[in-house]
């Protein structure tokens, strides 16, 4: 119900993070970041990990659970009646986190949904307004896809995502 927070790989590796745009932007290895660099932003929303964090082999997330798959992510979108309506059944109500008007927003599903923004090509752009939450699904060799949620918009958008870019993550259970 939650945004990742781990700082550490399943098997207790460290993930570094890196607060430098331009060392950010050249990566090829996983790394992660909090919004703004604020701790405050890390406490409400979670971390932002580039695709190399997500899709390496010593795992992002706890035993027993996983990075979603886009056929994951289609399955709970498919189960709250589809992608014109499911993101306001998975974003957190009210505005405390989310941007007015946070269109849609019911939280039927329990997902608790926090629009922690995402880092482009080095820097910030969104908290509060947008949220997006990788899949472990490559597009291609450079890109992967997400799902992204904004506070705008009651649908939710899939969009192939620069594996460098950070994005939040939700583990899926075993």
């Amino acid at each position: 119900k939650e945004n990742l927070r781990t700082t550490r790989y399943r098997n207790g590796d460290l993930i570094p993070r890196v607060v430098d745009e331009d060392e950010w932007y050249k990566l090829s290895t996983g790394a992660y970041c909090y919004y703004d660099n604020d701790i405050t932003n890390k406490l409400n929303y979670g971390n932002l990990y580039n695709w190399y964090a997500v899709y390496d082999s010593r795992c992002l997330c706890p035993i027993g659970w996983h990075v979603p798959t886009k056929l994951d992510w289609i399955v709970l979108i498919n189960y709250l009646g589809g992608s014109a309506t499911a993101g306001g059944k998975l974003k957190a109500s009210g505005s405390r986190y989310w941007n007015y008007p946070n269109e849609g927003a019911s939280n039927d599903s329990e997902f608790s949904a926090l629009p922690g923004g995402y880092r482009m090509f080095g820097s910030y752009y969104f908290v509060k307004s947008i949220g997006g939450w990788w899949s472990i699904s490559a597009f291609d060799d450079n890109n992967s896809w997400a799902l992204f949620l904004d506070s705008s918009l009651e649908n939710i958008d899939w969009l192939e995502q620069t594996k460098t870019n950070g994005m939040s993550v939700r583990c899926v259970k075993d």
